[in-house]
């Protein structure tokens, strides 16, 4: 969804001001502070590393001694929780 692509957006680009997204960071900080509980510690690090650090599904899969695909398989988890997180009705009002 936008949110999900505006999360990528913000990890990308090292020179966003954070402040200047404060709702929308608040808005991402909750939904993965709600879905963070969901996911081991192993599923949640192949995410993390993929989507917010930017690292290749290889590099993590190497990393972390598993394959690409259980990366992916463990990363398109993670995503889609935080998709239906973020869709929830009323989800993103304060």
């Amino acid at each position: 969804t936008d949110q999900l692509d505006r999360l990528q957006q913000l990890a990308d680009d090292d020179s966003t001001d954070m402040h200047a997204d404060r709702p929308m960071a608040a808005v991402f900080r909750r939904a993965i502070d709600q879905v963070r509980p969901d996911f081991d510690d192993r599923t949640w690090q192949m995410f993390w590393r993929c989507v917010v650090d930017g690292q290749s599904t290889g590099a993590v899969a190497d990393a972390l001694q598993t394959s690409p695909s259980n990366v992916r398989q463990a990363r398109c988890r993670v995503l889609r929780r935080l998709r239906e997180q973020l869709s929830m009705p009323g989800f993103q009002e304060p």
